[in-house]
């Protein structure tokens, strides 16, 4: 990123991100200044270098969410066909209406940071080839110390099933497919 940043104009960049990449430099970063630029610079190289944890925080995150968001419509759903009863104890049915909502929607929040925190924490991600070498060799198990087989943990029941491999890399953990063998 030092290296990146260091680069004094567009051109420069480009050459870099090409030689030491194979990609280049996104339209939307062209004619950046200042902070801007380095923070797009910062982006661009992240996103190259970690394709694959940004693959699967989204997709955690969409998938996590996307649940929610639907378990929420639907208690809310079920707020409005109740909370007329709530005139017979004296309280204002709009009002608790938008009490209820804010704190119903406040509570869907807290679980899916819950929930994707649990994921982030409980996947192995298995990166694909690094930039810049070969990948590295296997080393054999030697007989004083086998190495145990990897196996995937069993996802929690109701967990979302988010892809198991992505650009060449696997994600294993709670909630994840096992990797597929070719």
């Amino acid at each position: 990123i030092d290296t990146a940043l260091a680069c004094p104009n567009d051109e420069a960049l480009e050459q870099h991100l090409q030689a030491r990449y194979g990609m280049g430099v996104t339209d939307s970063m062209r004619y950046l200044e200042g902070e801007e630029r380095s923070n797009a610079v910062r982006a661009r190289v992240e996103n190259i270098l970690r394709a694959e944890l940004l693959h699967f925080e989204r997709t955690i995150l969409l998938e996590t969410l996307d649940q929610a968001w639907k378990d929420h419509l639907y208690a809310m759903d079920q707020l409005r066909d109740t909370i007329n009863f709530r005139a017979y104890s004296q309280q204002d049915p709009r009002i608790e209406y938008k009490r209820e909502g804010s704190r119903m929607f406040k509570t869907m929040l807290e679980s899916v940071r819950d929930q994707v925190t649990d994921y982030v924490f409980k996947a192995r991600i298995s990166p694909a080839a690094s930039f810049g070498g070969a990948p590295p060799a296997p080393r054999p198990p030697t007989a004083a110390a086998p190495v145990p087989a990897a196996r995937p943990l069993q996802a929690p029941a109701g967990a979302p099933k988010p892809a198991g491999r992505t650009f060449g890399s696997s994600i294993t953990g709670p909630g994840f497919d096992p990797p597929t063998t070719v």
